[in-house]
């Protein structure tokens, strides 16, 4: 077709006979002039005329034109948003969102049951720093924290070595040894195994010091996880010298207890100064060398009373500020009630006096110094031979049996 003319409202001018149409409408020659036609504005469900150089409007943009090709130009920026912890959402440089825990529950407001890892007491504002899935974790996995027992001994040493004995005396008692090889736990009760065993390492060596003597080697019992029996035979407590009233004696024992690898439950190892994760950092150390608290054997000379027959111990103390015994038998013109003091005491500048049991009030009163008979002998006891004592005698009135009791004025 040619020979088309128009303006710019839209009319056209048919030139010649060939046909056109426009938009499905034939336009042909009518009486040399042509016919008309009127370009429709566009609009839905109608094709039409459009025109650029709109005004792009908040998000409304206008469209463009690039060699007759139409498009539309949207403004972007790459915008970097940092939110903190109190805006509900952790989110840095586009990493991945965190969603923090929030709760209506103020900071200084505290939990009142444990759940899971989260024990009674915490303060919401230490739950609100965590992450969502940091919170869960929390409370499905608890953090457990190893705790140590120490190793160490137990009755059987101190049980075995007197506090107390008698001077002169001999004492043929074995030692034997009863030890706690201590272990790691979690503070939630579950055992962490070393090398299969629930302590904290075998026994490598160990010594003992006796009645302040030599130290001497034990030899170390595996299969009781402890130490043989110590043979202690022949040794004779001593006499305390000057105007000392006992001699003390100073005993303990060391062991030694190897290195171990901690595995847990789940068989993760860890070197003996790790800690299972995630626990708080802190040092468990499996080996070492542990002492026991140093026992004290007291040798003192002995109190005695009269009896029907002769004498026997009244009292084994050191220094007692007083004490009572009771004399069993009726009086004799030749066996009269009697208590001995060691003459060390007396030399020591200890004063006593006597008291007898009132039967009817009860109580323990006073008898003068007049009514006893004082004199100074040597007696044996045990395997002393010549032990100063000071002898007290009654000299009233024949007395039955009855109760006494030394006081230290």
């Amino acid at each position: 077709m040619s020979n088309l003319t128009g303006n710019d409202i839209g009319n056209f001018d048919v030139v010649n006979t060939e046909q056109l149409f426009v938009n499905g409408v034939e336009i042909t020659e009518n009486g040399g002039g042509g016919s008309s036609y009127v370009l429709p504005l566009a609009s839905n469900g109608t094709r039409g005329g459009v025109q650029t150089g709109y005004t792009a409007n908040d998000k409304n943009y206008a469209v463009q034109l690039s060699s007759e090709k139409m498009f539309v130009n949207v403004p972007w920026e790459n915008t970097q948003l940092t939110l903190t912890g109190s805006d509900g959402i952790d989110v840095t440089n586009n990493s991945a969102l965190s969603t923090k825990f929030d709760s209506a529950n103020g900071d200084s407001t505290t939990t009142i049951y444990e759940i899971g890892g989260i024990p009674s007491g915490t303060a919401f504002s230490e739950l609100k720093s965590l992450s969502l899935p940091a919170l869960i974790d929390k409370m499905f996995n608890p953090v457990l924290i190893p705790i140590k027992t120490t190793a160490s001994t137990i009755s059987s040493f101190s049980n075995t070595v007197p506090s107390i004995v008698r001077c002169g005396d001999t004492y043929n008692t074995n030692i034997t040894f009863n030890i706690n090889l201590g272990g790691i736990s979690y503070q939630n009760g579950d055992t962490i195994n070393q090398n299969n065993n629930d302590y904290l390492g075998e026994i490598t060596s160990g010594s003992i010091i006796l009645f302040g003597q030599s130290s001497a080697s034990l030899t170390v019992n595996s299969s009781s996880r402890g130490f043989n029996t110590y043979n202690n035979t022949g040794f004779t407590w001593g006499e305390p010298t000057g105007s000392n009233t006992s001699i003390a004696y100073t005993s303990s024992f060391t062991f030694d207890v190897e290195t171990y690898t901690l595995v847990d439950s789940n068989g993760n190892s860890f070197t003996d100064s790790s800690v299972p994760l995630p626990a708080i950092a802190q040092t468990i150390s499996t080996s070492g060398t542990y002492r026991t608290t140093a026992k004290t054997t007291t040798a003192v000379y002995e109190f005695q009373k009269g009896t029907s027959s002769g004498f026997t111990s009244a009292n084994l103390s050191n220094n007692p500020a007083s004490f009572t015994f009771s004399q069993d038998f009726t009086e004799t013109s030749s066996f009269r009630h009697t208590v001995y003091i060691p003459s060390v005491y007396i030399t020591a500048g200890k004063q006593y006096k006597i008291q007898k049991l009132n039967t009817v009030s009860n109580n323990y009163e006073d008898l003068a110094d007049t009514q006893f008979t004082t004199t100074t002998l040597s007696i044996n006891v045990g395997n002393l031979t010549g032990v100063s004592y000071q002898k007290r005698e009654y000299n009233g009135i024949l007395a039955t049996a009855g109760d006494y009791k030394l006081v230290r004025t």
